[in-house]
């Protein structure tokens, strides 16, 4: 971890939105300000936005306050009970020379610089005049709140990078913004296809010849009576001849004839995509002409 009193205003910006510990490592809130040396740029004072009531943005010491880059973290060398009765302030406000020496009274702590404070939103440059030791010695700490003199020169701009952007004189600003088409994709049902086997039937012809017995009744002359035959005797006779018929037998015989198999597949197609988004500009009104003034600081161009 760094300790941050080493920190400057060209590297503290980026401690903004840091989460703030406590000395257990409870946490108290996130980095919403700082306040630095007019002189050296050196860090003296960050505010600390905590979520209690509406969220005060408490004013802490920066000696023995570490930081972690890696963990985006802040650590204070004191409990959560402490901080919430430091000093609340505006993240734009000023540190009078009262309020800077009840912080440090506060926190057990000594000290005292011309300062310069930066908000998490917006930034504040104040340049304060001190007086000698003996002085404030002579005096005491109230009669140095009352007799330091103060010249302070702000000025105040939304700072929508965390950097130091001002404006001074009559400069005025017109945020500008554009909406941009996000396109992403989802799965959803497209409908099924269902196979079912099912059983038809048909009549099959096919021819079949079949043979059957019959009798076929002849008369020969005497002559043609093979030998041995019986001599008459004048009694009747009866002679049964048996026939027989083919007929037809039907059986069937099931095998199996092939199978049907199915698989998904997919497929690919571009769809075109339209969208109407909104995009502000700004017309300038000139001896009655209106002319559209192009941005040239926009990092997409």
């Amino acid at each position: 971890m760094a300790n941050l009193s080493t920190q400057t205003t060209d590297t503290a910006h980026s401690l903004l939105d840091y989460q703030v510990v406590d000395q257990t490592g409870t946490d108290i809130g996130t980095v919403h300000s700082f306040w630095a040396d007019s002189t050296s740029g050196k860090l003296e004072f960050i505010g600390v936005k905590t979520g209690w009531l509406f969220g005060q943005n408490h004013v802490v010491p920066v000696d023995k306050v570490e930081t972690d880059e890696a963990a985006r973290t802040v650590r204070l060398p004191y409990t959560l009970d402490k901080v919430k009765g430091a000093l609340s302030l505006d993240a734009d406000a000023d540190i009078t020379d009262a309020e800077e020496m009840e912080i440090y009274r506060y926190f057990g702590l000594q000290g005292g610089a011309s300062r310069q404070n930066y908000a998490a939103d917006t930034t504040t440059t104040t340049t304060r005049g001190t007086t000698d030791a003996a002085g404030m010695a002579a005096t005491g700490a109230a009669g140095y709140a009352a007799g330091a003199t103060a010249n302070t020169a702000r000025t105040t701009a939304t700072d929508t990078a965390r950097t130091a952007s001002n404006l001074t004189g009559d400069d005025r600003e017109i945020t500008l913004s554009e909406e941009e088409v996000k396109v992403g994709k989802r799965t959803v049902d497209a409908g099924q296809v269902r196979l079912r086997k099912i059983v038809r039937t048909e009549v099959v012809n096919q021819p079949v010849e079949i043979r059957h017995e019959d009798v076929v009744v002849e008369r020969v002359s005497a002559d043609q009576v093979h030998a041995g035959a019986a001599t008459p005797d004048f009694k009747e006779e009866v002679v049964d001849v048996p026939l027989t018929r083919e007929e037809v037998v039907v059986s069937k015989d099931a095998h199996v004839t092939g199978a049907v198999r199915l698989h998904k597949t997919a497929e690919s197609e571009t769809q075109n995509v339209s969208e109407t988004v909104r995009k502000e500009d700004v017309e300038v009104l000139r001896d009655g002409k209106t002319t559209t003034e192009t941005q040239t600081n926009d990092p997409r161009k």
